[in-house]
């Protein structure tokens, strides 16, 4: 396979993007860290280069749509506990 997504090893980064050549050691282009290729998820292999964009294009999108679900997540679990805190402050 001359093409390879593969996602960034760090927890908190977890990068994605598109190698041609396979080699040692990669740097993720999001965090700069530099990690050995194997401790890297290779989550798609294809011969072709169109295919490998489109393969990254989905895991950038299903990343992004998680953050934003997190998110939601967080901010209604904030505003709810600040409301209580209120309530509890002026009762």
């Amino acid at each position: 396979m001359n093409y390879k997504v593969i996602v960034c090893p760090d927890k908190y980064c977890r990068g994605i993007t598109i190698i041609r050549k396979e080699t040692k050691t990669t740097t993720c282009r999001e965090c700069d860290k530099s990690y050995d290729l194997e401790d890297y998820k290779i989550s798609y292999e294809t011969n072709n280069h169109e295919e490998a964009i489109e393969a990254r294009t989905q895991l950038l999108l299903k990343r992004n749509d998680e953050s934003e679900e997190n998110i939601g997540e967080f901010t209604t679990r904030t505003i709810s506990k600040k409301e209580t805190d209120k309530e509890s402050y002026f009762s």
